[in-house]
């Protein structure tokens, strides 16, 4: 078996599937947020449920939207975060090991 070239380790993708569908939604909430209060369209009513807002359950949509958006962006750090180490240890190991062979690879 071939042995990765760390330099090529280094230019994987950083994100697996989870971190990456995190990061998918937190995208999608931002922009339902930023269309909804830069162009001003809160929901008056969704027909499709029955469901029609008054002026104070539009400001709850609004704290609720607001409140997924800090939840998806709070998961989507520790995931991050939780990958950056991971993938420095195992490179940080990789380094040792290969450091402990005598190789030179820079």
């Amino acid at each position: 078996m071939p042995e990765s070239n760390p330099f090529s380790e280094r230019l994987r993708e950083p994100l697996n599937e989870t971190t990456r569908r995190t990061r998918r939604n937190l995208l999608a909430a931002a922009v339902i947020g930023i269309v909804i209060t830069k162009v001003g369209l809160v929901p008056s009513k969704i027909s499709a449920f029955g469901i029609k807002f008054t002026q104070a359950n539009q400001k709850s949509l609004l704290v609720l939207l607001s409140l997924i958006i800090i939840y998806f962006l709070i998961i989507f750090i520790v995931y991050v975060s939780s990958e950056l180490v991971a993938w420095q240890i195992a490179f940080r190991s990789k380094e040792l090991v290969q450091g402990a062979r005598g190789q030179v690879f820079f």
